[in-house]
């Protein structure tokens, strides 16, 4: 019976009867620390240092009512997935051990993953229309920042954070096949969104600019780079980065292959 679990954005499950919230922060803690890094079983001292920052003296105890709630939570969206949540005994310590079944495709993190990989070895091998297709579905996947309704611990906040940094890295992949695709007027309210949000991202900085310079507006391309370089020098005291003064150079010269082949896949960052 099919089990889908959705942590890019709020977490929640569904099965084949119905998709279900999941209403406390710590169940969600618990479906995280047993999902984020694909099914592997993880011990219970494991889980309480994820869940908790500071475990309380009955986090043992604690955890077990966790594990409980979720059973019952995966049993609400489909007859017997919640005997997918298996307790593990014997080489596990005094606590035991647990783990969530899951497949590949059940957990969108782990599609998200290979979306991206997908996606990446396409633009590598310049199949561009492979790999927006590739792009697109992982981004589609999220409705919401990694960890936006999990507890605050080093152990979820870390791997959050990895994820929402490869969010960022898919979107400018995507912006950087739309460049390559000649469609650079369609990513500029994407990129400047982006930039928002990650003012300090120099890659999404390349695409606003190769995307001005190859819509005509050379004038707004030159401008973004002076204030890439004024707030560069504001917030951090640096120049751009040498792959950013060549895209520069190459704006200046006219250079427009220059320009719309210009990207940081190669390691040019």
């Amino acid at each position: 019976m099919q089990l889908s679990v959705h942590l890019l954005g709020p977490v929640r499950i569904s099965g084949p009867d119905r998709e279900a919230a999941v209403p406390s922060r710590r169940v969600r803690g618990l479906i995280a620390a047993l999902t984020l890094d694909g099914p592997v079983t993880t011990t219970a001292d494991g889980l309480i240092h994820a869940i908790w920052e500071r475990p309380p003296r009955s986090a043992a105890v604690n955890l077990r009512t966790l594990v409980s709630q979720l059973r019952s939570r995966l049993e609400s969206v489909g007859p017997g997935l919640g005997d997918r949540l298996t307790t593990l005994r014997g080489a596990y310590g005094e606590g035991g051990a647990y783990r969530l079944r899951l497949s590949a495709d059940e957990c969108d993190v782990q599609r998200f993953r290979a979306r991206c990989s997908e996606g990446r070895a396409a633009l590598v091998g310049e199949d561009f229309e492979t790999g927006r297709k590739a792009l697109e579905a992982a981004l589609g996947l999220w409705d919401g920042p990694a960890g936006v309704d999990l507890p605050s611990t080093r152990r979820l906040n870390g791997r959050c954070d990895a994820l929402n940094e490869l969010r960022l890295t898919a979107m400018e992949d995507l912006h950087h096949v739309m460049l390559r695709m000649g469609r650079p007027a369609e990513i500029v309210p994407a990129v400047r969104a982006a930039l928002e949000r990650s003012p300090l991202r120099e890659r999404s900085w390349s695409h606003l600019i190769r995307s001005q310079y190859l819509s005509g507006e050379i004038g707004a391309a030159l401008d973004s780079f002076r204030r890439l370089r004024a707030l560069l020098d504001r917030e951090l005291g640096i120049e751009p980065c040498p792959s950013s003064q060549r895209l520069h150079l190459c704006v200046l010269r006219g250079d427009t292959d220059g320009v719309r082949h210009h990207d940081w896949l190669a390691g040019s960052g």
